[in-house]
């Protein structure tokens, strides 16, 4: 059961499995919902980064090159450490899982609707800030700070 080979098969399932999620995750709907606010998912800690002028103009070759090093290239050897690779994947795996677990429902109920609703620029505003228990009279101005911020990173690189 635990043998080499045994891990090794598992190990390369995990692996194919591990970059067959970074390109759902990049095209996914709430990757789109996040775009509209500037907004996007980091390939390696799955945090929330600014979109700048910089990432809009980066080719889709330097995308796939930079995803087949990250994602493809550099794992691989480490499928050689059979069930290393498989624990330490499985590690990583129900750390994100359960770190979701003390979040407040609202929250929950907001990035449910990011992943499965395509939301409009004012909609996705106003969910955060029902989400965060924020003072909705405050709805306009925060829409324009974060025009302003999707504007500002658009300038930083021109």
């Amino acid at each position: 059961m635990f043998s080499y080979e045994n891990g090794l098969i598992l190990a390369l399932l995990m692996w194919i499995w591990g970059f067959i999620s970074v390109i759902i995750r990049t095209n996914s709907q709430m990757s789109r919902n996040l775009k509209k606010i500037g907004k996007k998912i980091s390939w390696f800690d799955l945090s929330l980064k600014d979109i700048t002028y910089r990432d809009a103009k980066i080719s889709p070759i330097k995308k796939i090159a930079f995803f087949a090093l990250w994602f493809v290239i550099l794992p691989f050897p480490f499928i050689f450490t059979s069930w290393v690779y498989v624990f330490a994947s499985t590690f990583l795996f129900v750390y994100r899982v359960k770190k979701n677990f003390g979040m407040p429902q609202s929250y929950k109920e907001f990035q449910w609707k990011l992943k499965n609703i395509d939301m409009s620029f004012d909609e996705i505003i106003k969910e955060m800030m029902l989400a965060t228990n924020q003072d909705m009279s405050k709805l306009e101005d925060v829409k324009e700070e974060i025009r302003l911020s999707m504007q500002e990173n658009q300038r930083d690189y021109v």
